[in-house]
């Protein structure tokens, strides 16, 4: 290859890099001059009830950064050539981004409404490309150089009067919320209601995202409201999903989905290795996982798969398994409340005590292992949300996440997702966002 083609590959690259590099330390400066992150919150209603403020000048700073290594520069490039940005519905909106935002609920008279505050830096754009955008759904108060968006419920008898509402909020620096004093992170959610009273935080890394939080007076109110399923879960293997609550939504959303009237589960553990897909249909899939489920009541698992039989949710059934998909399955009950159902007989080796309330580990992109017909999974590629959900996932090395009772009353939680090496955690969001509008 000649000297002269070399060098006009070579250019292109190191022009990019070098305004990449040229934004970088722009915005640097930028973000330095101001600091609304702490004023943003003073506009948040006094009848408050939780908020969750997205700090963009962070964001912003991280996401810079993560952009800065030269093997990221054809992904970049990719992303820029994939989008038609004359004709991209994003147009400007006149929000300062780098002051960030805050969404939050508040309560006037006896009913709730849910809002945000952003920071307008061009109100001609915010005017054009946000107000006028807006359906009567939502009402706008201006204060400053900050704007309240508010919108209801369709159940809110009050929807028809938000710009009423909206005139109508009231500011106090004494409300308990803004009392808090806010731990430097990328999202911070605090609540304020009588039984749920505490916070989490969420920060972008380069490979890795950390979440962090805890909630007093919580205890008592789960005790009181929902039974603790015994401690039995299954091993980690896979993808695994742990929760020692389940909640009434859940059990009522099983008995629509069966058509048939289940006895209530209080506790439930999984282990997800793949699907696979025994046909050219791509709506039949055969599950690669174990459960184990407790429930309320005593309850035999023939019982349950002889009803499933008879609506033909299942093919066959005998003693110790059954088949669905074209797969065989196992089956037994380990007590009289709790049921083993999987892909390999139950071995008590499988189990193990845990006290967590909710348990989350493992990698994700075993939610997303599709194995079978090449045809079928050809199909499944061609739809974006699912291929761009394939593609995050696999690049995610392992992911933990816990809730845990404490010792004032509380919960704490605590959890991280760890991405392959050189992923950036920012970088392959963003991919993503843009896939799925593409």
């Amino acid at each position: 290859m000649s000297v002269k083609k070399n060098v006009a590959k070579i250019i292109p690259t190191l022009l990019t890099l070098s305004v990449i590099w040229g934004v970088y330390f722009v915005t640097k400066i930028a973000l330095k001059k101001e600091d609304h992150g702490t004023k943003i919150l003073s506009y948040l209603p006094l009848e408050t009830t939780w908020f969750l403020k997205v700090d963009g000048k962070s964001i912003i700073q991280k996401s810079i950064s993560s952009l800065m290594t030269a093997d990221r520069l054809n992904e970049i490039s990719e992303l820029m050539n994939d989008q038609d940005f004359e004709d991209s519905d994003l147009s400007p909106t006149g929000i300062n981004f780098r002051s960030g935002a805050v969404l939050f609920e508040f309560i006037q008279g006896t009913e709730k409404y849910f809002g945000a505050i952003v920071r307008v830096s061009n109100n001609k754009n915010f005017k054009k490309n946000v107000i006028n955008e807006l359906s009567n759904k939502y009402a706008v108060k201006t204060l400053d150089d900050f704007s309240i968006i508010i919108t209801t419920s369709e159940q809110n008898k009050q929807g028809n009067n938000l710009n009423r509402i909206a005139e109508q909020i009231t500011f106090s620096n004494k409300s308990e919320l803004q009392k808090i004093e806010l731990a430097a992170s990328d999202l911070n959610f605090r609540t304020n209601y009588k039984t749920l009273k505490g916070g989490f935080r969420a920060d972008f890394n380069n490979s890795n995202i950390v979440f962090d939080g805890s909630f007093s007076n919580l205890k008592n109110e789960l005790l009181k409201n929902y039974k603790l399923s015994p401690k039995t879960a299954l091993i980690h293997d896979g993808f695994h999903f742990s929760s020692r609550i389940i909640t009434p939504e859940f059990n009522q959303m099983l008995n629509n989905q069966f058509e048939h009237e289940l006895p209530n589960i209080i506790g439930i553990s999984i282990n997800h290795r793949s699907s696979v897909l025994p046909g050219k249909s791509i709506t039949n899939l055969a599950l690669d996982t174990d459960m184990l489920i407790h429930f309320e009541q005593e309850i035999r698992a023939q019982q349950i798969l002889e009803s499933f039989l008879a609506l033909n949710y299942i093919e066959s059934l005998d003693s110790i398994s059954f088949m669905h998909s074209g797969k065989k399955h196992f089956y037994q009950n380990i007590s009289s409340k709790s049921i083993y159902f999987g892909a390999q007989p139950f071995r008590k080796e499988m189990t193990t005590e845990q006290s967590d309330i909710l348990k989350v580990t493992g990698s994700p992109k075993h939610l997303v292992k599709i194995e079978g017909d090449g045809f079928a999974r050809g199909v499944l590629d061609l739809l974006p949300e699912y291929y761009s959900t394939k593609e995050l996932l696999n690049n995610i090395d392992n992911s933990q996440f816990n809730i845990t009772l404490n010792s004032t009353l509380g919960i704490d939680c605590k959890g991280n997702i760890q991405l392959k090496n050189n992923h950036s955690s920012f970088l392959e969001l963003i991919k993503f966002f843009v896939s799925i509008k593409n």
